[in-house]
Parts: structure tokens; C-alpha cells; sequence
């Protein structure tokens, strides 16, 4: 059984309350269009044939076999996929992302994904538009969003919610456009973290809200025509050696009571993100610095682009202890540096 595939031109719409059940390894594949359009009281169901929660006992052998995560394996969208108020149960099989937007359009608005072996929903194609406000991803066995888009393509995740996830809540790369507004992690990987995956560069203009813990295990590099504002309530943690390099533009203002941090990944201040249950400490030298360093001879912009601008800051356990030594932050060239109400210790 190869599941369902809707081919380029054609389009399905499933009707509210709806129960629709996979075969072991199946997908849907949509080429064409597939509408759902359930409702909060009738939703649409997409679930594994051994589920006899819902439609009764469909393979017929009464309570011999039961659901499991990566039962069946995905919705694959290259083209236009629209799902509001849909449950989508026990998918992520052979390791397949639940959601898997590749060339395609995907909307899923209100709705439930749970009890899925891998990636709750992977955003990869540069043409790729993805809009999953409000859906709620449970029970994850990996990733829960997975974005590796760097265009200016907005990845709507609003009032998303992510619980019980094996991997990260969520994974970007640096120039990914997203929007976090209302988003709640409970019981994810890396202390609730949010994950900044592979080298790369924010190189656009990109708002990062306060709130959130952001994970670097790669530096942080803003290029020249890059231009980032990091929102009050920040936490952002470096591993060993990695830290950030500012050839375009910075804005981090925090307030009193809610300043932005660049620390340690040793430090659990914002979860525990390196996950060693306070077994290491974190300590002066554990990262490397902010460097203001206008490209450092190395791009094509004159002296004089880089501007960073700090207000309200913490710099914790940076100054990596090479050679000798990098102070806290380090500015070079022609760079801009606004500092103030700043403390930077250990």
C-alpha cells in the first residue's frame, strides 16, 4: 500500500470529522491541493490502522496489535496542504518527519500532533511557506520544528505548543525568519532551549524575542548585511570556543529586570541546557567573546558597517583563556560600540 498521493492539478477536501487510518509504513503525499477544514468540537483524524480509538477496530483483530509512534510516516507537501483543527496521531516512521514541507505551501492551524517516532514538522525548501499557529506537538521523539530556511520567508509558529519532546523544542539555522510570539516548550531536550544549528550568518534582517534561551554550538556571525535585534529576557549560550562576530549591526537592550545574557552552556540560568543535571559549573574562559570586528579585512564593505549597540546586558564566563586571552567584548577597525548598563563578571 503506497497511502495516499494527490497528484499535481488535483486538489481533495476531507470533510469535518472525518477519521482517516494509515497502513504500517504509508504516506500522503501532496503534489496537488489537500483541504481540512475541521472544527475545535469536530475535528479531522489521521491515525494509524491500529488505532481503535476512533472508527472502530479497522483491522479487524480486536486488541491484538496497538498504536505506536512511526506506525506510518508522513504528510509530504510539495504543493498546497491547509489543515485547521486536525489531529494527526502515531506518524514518524522510517525516521520521517510528521510534517515534511519540501517545495510545497503548508498550513496547520489549531491542531494536534502526537504520539510521532521523529521530527514533528520539517521547514527545509527555499520556497517553502509553513504556518502552524496554535497546533500543539506532543509526544515527540525528536525535533519538534525543525527550520532550515534562510530566506525572508516567515515561519509562523504563534501560540505553538511542544511537550514532551525527545529532541530540541525547536531548530533554526542563523538567518532563519521565524515568530515565537506565544509559543510554550514544556518537558523538551536542552532545557527548553532553542537550538541554532550549522555555521552560517544572520544576513538579513531578523528580530529574536526575549524570553527564550538560544543555543549556539557554532559561532554566531552577523554579516554586513545583517542587522539583529535580540529582544529583553534574552539568555544566549555559547559552547566552548564559539561566540559572536558582529560585521553588520547588533540592537540587544534589556531592562533591569529583564536583561539579556550571553553566557556559558555550562550555566543553567534559562534550563540546563548542556543536560548534566548541574554536574559541571561554569567558569571565566568558557566561551569566547562578542567581537565587534567590521568583517576584519574580510568582507567587502569599507571600514566603519559594524554597530552594536548594549543596553541593559550580562556577559558571563566568556574571555576564552587562549593564548592570551579575549577580553569580554573586543571591538576592532572602525566598528560602533553603544554600551551601557552593562555588567560583565567572571
Amino acid at each position: 500500500d503506497d497511502g495516499l498521493n494527490i497528484l499535481a492539478g488535483a486538489s481533495l477536501q476531507i470533510a469535518p470529522g472525518t477519521v482517516i487510518k494509515m497502513d504500517d509504513s504509508t504516506t500522503i503525499t501532496v503534489n496537488g491541493q489537500l483541504t481540512a477544514p475541521g472544527s475545535a468540537g469536530n475535528r479531522t483524524i489521521i491515525t494509524s490502522v491500529k488505532d481503535d480509538t476512533v472508527g472502530g477496530d479497522t483491522n479487524a483483530d480486536g486488541s491484538a496489535t496497538a498504536p505506536a509512534a512511526g506506525n506510518w510516516r508522513e504528510i509530504n507537501t510539495g504543493g498546497t496542504t491547509n489543515l485547521d483543527h486536525v489531529e494527526i496521531r502515531y506518524a514518524g516512521g522510517g525516521g520521517r518527519p510528521t510534517l515534511n514541507i519540501g517545495l510545497g505551501n503548508l498550513t496547520v492551524t489549531d491542531s494536534i500532533v502526537m504520539d510521532v517516532a521523529s521530527i514533528g514538522a520539517f521547514i527545509a525548501s527555499a520556497t517553502a511557506t509553513a504556518n502552524l499557529s496554535g497546533t500543539t506537538f506532543r509526544n515527540v521523539g525528536g525535533i519538534g520544528v525543525n527550520v532550515t530556511l534562510i530566506n525572508d520567508t516567515l515561519v509562523d509558529l504563534t501560540g505553538v505548543t511542544i511537550e514532551n519532546a525527545t529532541g530540541v523544542a525547536v531548530q533554526f539555522r542563523p538567518n532563519s525568519r521565524f515568530d515565537l510570539t506565544g509559543v510554550t516548550f514544556l518537558n523538551t531536550a536542552r532545557g527548553g532551549a532553542v537550538r541554532f544549528d550549522m555555521v552560517g550568518a544572520v544576513t538579513s534582517t531578523r528580530s529574536w524575542a526575549g524570553g527564550f534561551t538560544y543555543l549556539f554550538e557554532n559561532d554566531l556571525t552577523i554579516g554586513s548585511s545583517g542587522d539583529l535585534t535580540i529582544g529583553a529576557g534574552a539568555v544566549l549560550k555559547f559552547a566552548q570556543f564559539k561566540g559572536i562576530q558582529i560585521d553588520g549591526k547588533v540592537t540587544a537592550v534589556g531592562t533591569a529586570d529583564d536583561p539579556i545574557v550571553f553566557t556559558s552552556l555550562k550555566d543553567d540560568t534559562g534550563g540546563d541546557t548542556n543536560e548534566d543535571g548541574g554536574t559541571t559549573t561554569p567558569a571565566a574562559g568558557d566561551w569566547s567573546n562578542i567581537w565587534v570586528r567590521d568583517s576584519f579585512g574580510l568582507g567587502p564593505n569599507p571600514p566603519g558597517i559594524a554597530d552594536a549597540t548594549f543596553d541593559h546586558i550580562e556577559v558571563r564566563y566568556g574571555g576564552l583563556k587562549l593564548g592570551a586571552g579575549r577580553p569580554g567584548i573586543q571591538v576592532t577597525n572602525s566598528s560602533t560600540l553603544n554600551l551601557s548598563n552593562a555588567l560583565l563578571h567572571d
